[in-house]
């Protein structure tokens, strides 16, 4: 009974710790990705070792408590964002927004009006792979901005702004680089990166958000599958 339960429990560990996502926590601009990626480290080693060690009298007590840590383990990584947060009834298929940038600078869906193919990333400067798949955004962007393609990054954190300005600089991102709000909250789920792609009228091309770092190649086929697929 103790090995099957160690082998649920490291393969609900190993589950956990293969995506490439963040959970879109309330404690939002308290942390970076490297730092809560050793935290959760931590954390799985502390689960196995204490694991190794415990013991039980009674099956049913036993499974009982397994249940209850994985739950709560769950709930603290995955919790969601109450910014973010949306019920269904507020789901909706088109994208309408108007909102600021890193520089508080206006920009709505009335200024992209010429793009073929709109591609929204929710990212956050706390989250490593969010981070850590943007230089490749941007050399896409550089690369099918001028056949229609427009990128936008989009995150809620305000708190986060100045670690924002800062990551945008020094990497030199020029995609636009908006301030999430109620517009954007719709599209969102409770991880990020989540990318969701539009056409040029702003209505929902992706089947579902997309969740979790891609590769280059990943990213770029399915821009070009878009852009064939959209005429403006």
């Amino acid at each position: 009974m103790k090995s099957r339960k160690r082998i649920c429990i490291l393969a609900a560990l190993v589950m956990a710790g293969s995506l490439m996502a963040c959970g879109n926590g309330s404690d939002l601009g308290n942390g970076d990705g490297v730092e809560n990626t050793q935290i959760n480290n931590q954390d799985q080693s502390d689960a196995a070792e204490t694991l190794g060690t415990e013991t039980t009298d009674t099956d049913t007590a036993d499974t009982t408590d397994i249940e209850t840590t994985d739950t709560e383990s769950i709930d603290t990584a995955n919790t969601v964002n109450p910014e973010t947060e949306q019920s269904d009834s507020e789901a909706t298929d088109k994208l309408t927004f108007s909102a600021a940038d890193l520089n508080g600078h206006p920009i709505s869906s009335s200024d992209i009006n010429g793009a073929k193919v709109i591609m929204v990333n929710f990212w956050e400067p706390w989250c490593g792979p969010c981070v850590g798949e943007m230089p490749d955004l941007q050399d896409l962007y550089e690369k099918y901005s001028e056949q229609g393609l427009m990128l936008l990054g989009v995150f809620y954190s305000t708190s986060s702004e100045d670690a924002a300005k800062t990551f945008v600089s020094d990497n030199q991102i020029t995609y636009p680089i908006l301030i999430g709000n109620d517009d954007f909250t719709p599209f969102t789920t409770e991880y990020v990166p989540t990318t969701v792609f539009f056409d040029g009228d702003g209505n929902l091309l992706s089947e579902n958000p997309i969740v979790g770092a891609q590769s280059y190649e990943d990213w770029e086929k399915l821009i070009e599958e878009y852009l064939d697929s959209v005429e403006k």
